[in-house]
């Protein structure tokens, strides 16, 4: 009853099952003899394990040696959860730094040319401005992931363009008050060209204030990337929090930990990357100090 029988599929994979006299279904271990990794046969998984109870993998082949894991590291499709809490957070990661650099260049720029140039200039571009930020980041991200498609550079704009109207505000400030001082007035007296004054002179002095943004973007943008794939608008070729926690859903009063792992990680990552850039702002503000 006990004993192991093997099926070795057309992609090299080696299927070992056994009956188990005290469960319903028979016991599926699971290994690969060429070591392909788990996302190129969970296809193969889901619909093995509608017969099977999933029980192990064998990532090392050759050997015929498995690797067990316990129930609670495996989704219904028979993936690794762990796996899939790594590649989200490189998802997230990457989104959230990404957004954050785009939100920041652009509000930099935006926010620059119109404290430097004023009048008309600063006059349009605060009014964008206004008009950008009177729509929820959120329902804008929403709206235009909705109607481009969603991919990773679509979510990644789709953030940035919500976001970017605060640093543009802040950059604008700094501008106004740099302008005033006099090795500003002593490089117009030289000739030198207002774009050149504005970007390579004034815009480094205004740049602290908006860096200092940054964690509360990333942050951001974090949360919006994984409110997205949980509504199904993320990219559907990546692994992201939101879509496992979406995922969850469908076998949350039995397998509640495929949605709460992935909720605890989101929730510890958020709160990381807040502190952290909290914390490199008040360093830097305390060396300032010294200094």
């Amino acid at each position: 009853m006990n004993e192991l029988n093997f099926v070795t599929t057309g992609d090299g994979t080696r299927i070992a099952y056994r009956f188990d006299g005290e469960a319903s279904k028979p016991v599926l271990v699971l290994s690969n003899s060429i070591g392909t990794t788990l996302h190129m046969w969970d296809r193969q998984i889901g619909e093995l394990s509608k017969h099977f109870r999933v029980l192990r993998y064998d990532f090392r082949g050759h050997g015929g040696s498995s690797v067990p894991v316990g129930a609670y590291s495996l989704d219904r499709l028979g993936r690794d959860v762990l796996a899939e809490l790594f590649h989200g957070a490189r998802t997230s990661l990457a989104v959230g730094l990404a957004a954050a650099a785009a939100a920041l260049v652009v509000g930099a720029v935006v926010g620059t040319l119109a404290g430097f140039a004023g009048g008309l200039v600063d006059e349009v571009l605060m009014r964008i401005t206004d008009a950008f930020q009177t729509v929820p980041s959120f329902l804008l991200a929403l709206a235009f992931v909705s109607v481009v498609g969603p991919s990773l550079g679509v979510v990644v704009i789709a953030i940035a363009l919500g976001t970017w109207t605060g640093p543009a505000r802040v950059a604008r400030a700094e501008v106004l008050s740099i302008r005033e001082r006099d090795y500003v007035a002593g490089l117009r007296v030289i000739g030198m060209h207002p774009l050149a004054i504005a970007f390579r002179e004034v815009l480094p002095n205004a740049l602290p204030p908006v860096l200092a943004m940054s964690s509360v973007i990333v942050a951001a943008a974090i949360l919006t990337e994984a409110a997205l794939s949980f509504l199904g608008l993320g990219d559907p070729n990546r692994v992201t929090w939101g879509g496992m926690i979406a995922e969850g859903r469908a076998v949350l009063r039995t397998a509640p930990f495929l949605s709460i792992v992935p909720g605890i990680a989101l929730v510890l990552t958020v709160l990381g990357v807040y502190l952290a850039g909290e914390g490199i702002v008040e360093t830097t503000a305390v060396r300032r100090g010294l200094s």
